[in-house]
């Protein structure tokens, strides 16, 4: 399976909200200690 750059593959009704909520307080925690910093997610 590869991604087809069709977004509802990454949110829609099967979405893990839990993760989606990890990633963004994740990638809050980081730019709150490091400003300047680039996150980068892959799947």
């Amino acid at each position: 399976v590869a991604f087809t750059g069709n977004y509802n593959e990454y949110f829609g009704f099967a979405t893990d909200v839990d993760a989606v909520v990890y990633l963004m307080l994740a990638n809050d925690l980081i730019h709150g200690l490091f400003p300047e910093a680039v996150s980068v997610g892959e799947d």
